[in-house]
């Protein structure tokens, strides 16, 4: 059973990952200066994961770890976003 909510677990932040990965390509495209993405890529992940956490129930065991959990997914986000950017020999 707690394999089960594991993998619903790591499904939910891969859920929220994408979608913050998308949020970052968005906001690169405005004039925003780009040393506020973590921040705002973080921000994005805790309220997606707040979000989630009443939107899908017993994916999460509080408000706060789901939180976390986006937090730590928008980060993670954003890190993969530049590293696949840099492999693929982008430059900006």
């Amino acid at each position: 059973m707690i394999e089960i909510i594991q993998n619903a677990n790591a499904g939910a932040i891969a859920m929220i990952a994408v979608i913050v990965a998308l949020v970052t390509w968005a906001v690169k495209q405005t004039k925003l200066d780009n040393r506020w993405l973590p921040l705002i890529d973080m921000v994005v992940g805790f309220l997606i994961g707040v979000a989630v956490f009443y939107a899908m129930p017993g994916q999460f065991e509080t408000l706060l770890i789901a939180g976390i959990d986006g937090a730590i997914a928008g980060l993670v986000s954003a890190g993969g976003y530049d590293a696949i950017k840099s492999i693929l020999g982008g430059t900006k």
